[in-house]
């Protein structure tokens, strides 16, 4: 171009990497300014996902985001080669034991192994080749169990307390970058919050445990700062969350867990009582679930007491789900709110709607993990990232007055640090029908 200090003046160009799969980094270089950003995407036969950020010199924003589905119109590609199983445990071994326990403490992405060890191990099965038995644990709760009897592999529920001996107390430090955001669109302005919340997490023995989070605030802009319009939702240096939990699996398919301590909202330190109870019926397809939280001491604007009811249903085993969460919100709301999810083995994708009386909101959310498939360290002590960081972007579509109303915490459930259905039943992923399909 002859305009200088524009964009194309002088050497221009730009690097992408993809460290996986799932996930694309970007730099740029327009001649004039440099930018970032990252994108995540996922495919499914001819559809294609994607969610991406990526910063800008725009005086009114300091990041743009954009997320779509993508949709050939074309012939389809060629397919691709299909993977080479992971197989392992096809046989005994008289140097191995007959039975190896899976803990989602140690392995976030165990549900997920779990398939891979059926599918595996049921061809050997039929072939009068029985495999490991297999248990899949959560706390040292017992959760799922792979069997082989008369050259029939099957997986089914392991309910009760499990066996004390096996249960060995352990700790975990887990790292998790967390976040609160608002999105206007009318004036395509985005303000957030971001903190790093590093966790201790200490299982005791079968169902009992306890835990400690703690928030490290990394960037906010201007209206999360002091003074700021969205002040009380900022993220503050030190203690975010201390509790103590007993989890019980009392029946096949019924959980229940019990969670007691401290947890900041709104930057204030509340104690709270919570009480969870979910029922996977036929195998996992239907789920149903229950909690309810009380806060003290109260405080002006949030509710004393959360009561929340959840329904979920496999629309498609492992890969299409809707879930329909209503009852009493955060910040004396009550209302509605429906997912729809697609999932990609450990990455989830949904759409929601979310409404009340006077506003309806809509928004796109993912869930995927960061950090290996594996923990470091060993059965007493070890370091992980998060098995299923989530984000979410939403929008107001309606409203009494016709306006466009930023409502950060609009319909804003609280989740303990560590809780029942993203913890022990991994997104409701951990049932006999998850593994079966998968």
């Amino acid at each position: 171009t002859d305009d200088k200090g524009v964009a194309l003046d002088g050497a221009f160009g730009g690097i992408q990497y993809a460290p996986f799969s799932w996930l694309s980094l970007m730099v740029d270089h327009d001649g004039v300014a440099t930018q970032a950003g990252a994108k995540l995407h996922a495919t499914y036969k001819r559809l294609s996902f994607f969610v991406k950020a990526y910063s800008t010199d725009n005086l009114r924003q300091d990041a743009a985001f954009a997320a779509g589905i993508r949709v050939p119109l074309g012939s389809s590609p060629p397919p691709k080669p299909e993977r080479k199983p992971l197989v392992w445990g096809l046989q005994r071994d008289p140097q191995m034991p007959a039975t190896e326990k899976r803990d989602a403490l140690h392995a976030s992405w165990a549900s997920d192994d779990l398939a891979r060890t059926y599918g595996n191990n049921l061809a050997a099965a039929q072939n009068g080749r029985c495999g490991k038995e297999v248990s899949y644990t959560a706390y040292n709760v017992p959760l799922l169990r792979l069997s082989c009897d008369e050259n029939r592999y099957s997986v089914e529920w392991s309910s009760g307390l499990g066996d004390p001996e096996a249960a060995a107390p352990h700790v975990q430090l887990r790292l998790d970058p967390v976040q609160r955001y608002v999105v206007g669109t009318e004036v395509g302005r985005m303000d957030y919050s971001i903190a790093l919340r590093p966790s201790l997490h200490a299982v005791l023995w079968a169902g009992l445990s306890s835990h400690v989070a703690f928030d490290i605030p990394l960037v906010e802009t201007d209206d999360y700062e002091e003074n700021g319009a969205l002040e009380r939702s900022a993220f503050e240096s030190g203690v975010a969350e201390f509790a103590a939990q007993y989890t019980l699996h009392a029946w096949p398919g019924l959980f229940i867990q019990a969670t007691g301590g401290q947890t900041r909202v709104a930057q204030e330190m509340l104690k709270f009582v919570r009480a969870d109870l979910a029922w996977l019926l036929f195998e996992g397809r239907l789920g149903l679930a229950y909690s309810i939280t009380d806060f003290e001491p109260e405080f002006t604007g949030a509710a004393e007491t959360q009561g929340l009811g959840k329904a979920f249903l496999w629309i498609s085993p492992g890969s299409y789900a809707a879930e329909l969460t209503a009852g009493r919100f955060l910040y004396q709301d009550s209302g509605a709110r429906l997912d729809l999810y697609k999932y990609f083995d450990r990455l989830r994708l949904g759409l929601y709607a979310k409404a009340d009386e006077d506003l309806t909101y809509v928004g796109m959310t993912v869930s995927v993990p960061l950090g290996g498939r594996r923990a470091l360290g060993n059965r007493w002590v070890s370091v992980a990232g998060t098995p299923r960081y989530r984000a979410s972007f939403e929008t107001e579509v309606d409203s009494a007055t016709d306006e466009n109303l930023i409502r950060p915490n609009f319909l804003q459930q609280f989740h303990p640090q560590r809780n029942l259905l993203d913890d022990v039943l991994d997104q409701w992923r951990a049932s006999p029908l998850y593994v079966r399909s998968r």
